[in-house]
């Protein structure tokens, strides 16, 4: 089965695909890291900043395409 796993967290967005066989990884296909800071200013406003958000919205455009490309199943 190949599987895919994204991250979304207040500095940076990560992405891995790998194929599993039998619970274990048998194969690393993708790993990524882009740093998005999403939560830029968040502690100040209280809010995630718009463009904060777009960062995280093109990056997760960007490993959607990943992922697609390498057919994983989950």
């Amino acid at each position: 089965m190949r599987i895919a796993v994204v991250d979304v967290g207040t500095n940076s967005t990560r992405l891995y695909v790998a194929d599993v066989q039998d619970g274990r990884i048998v194969a690393e296909l993708d790993r990524r890291t882009t740093i998005t800071r999403l939560g830029q200013g968040v502690d100040r406003t209280g809010e995630l900043a718009p463009e904060a958000m777009d960062r995280v919205f093109a990056t997760l455009a960007d490993y959607r395409a990943a992922i697609d490309a390498l057919g994983a199943d989950a």
